[in-house]
């Protein structure tokens, strides 16, 4: 799989054409307990979910497309939840990373991310997202992208942001 779109909200099927597009408000998936039994069993988790397909597809995709309200500077729930399950991709040990102990990536392959939030968002929130991606980021073989827009402006910036696809 080449791209993947990951988003909060139903998308027009012709935005991106080569990629696979998942709305997480159609998917059947739990809260991360926080339990870390997939760190214990080499990356199964304890739900048997539609996150398990999900993270194997983030696993083969080399570009990655989140779409997601933002609220006070953080992202919405969908996608929160599915960042707290997403340990699932990593290794069981932890390595050192600008001074920070992290997690290793389960995917060798380097992913470039784009996150495109909608929403109104001051110039404080902004920052505040962009530092939770940074400091996500941490550990993963990741180049990261970020767009912010108003809900309104949406529709567009994905029609611009849809031939990203064909990279």
């Amino acid at each position: 799989m080449k791209s993947l779109v990951i988003t909060d909200k139903d998308l027009a099927a012709d935005l991106f054409k080569k990629s696979v597009i998942v709305n997480l408000n159609n998917l059947r998936y739990s809260f991360c307990t926080g339990g870390l039994e997939c760190l214990k069993n080499e990356g199964q988790c304890y739900f048997y979910d539609d996150m398990s397909t999900l993270s194997s597809w983030i696993n083969d995709s080399s570009l990655i497309i989140m779409i997601t309200r933002t609220i006070y500077g953080g992202m919405d729930v969908p996608l929160k939840k599915m960042f707290e399950r997403m340990i699932v991709n990593s290794e069981p040990y932890y390595t050192i990373e600008d001074g920070k102990t992290c997690h290793l990536n389960l995917s060798a392959s380097k992913k470039r991310l784009l996150i495109i939030a909608y929403g109104d968002m001051s110039k404080e929130d902004q920052a505040l997202f962009k530092g939770y991606f940074d400091t996500v980021k941490l550990g993963y073989n990741i180049t990261l992208s970020h767009y912010f827009c108003k809900e309104e402006e949406l529709n567009d910036i994905l029609k611009a942001f849809g031939g990203v696809d064909d990279e």
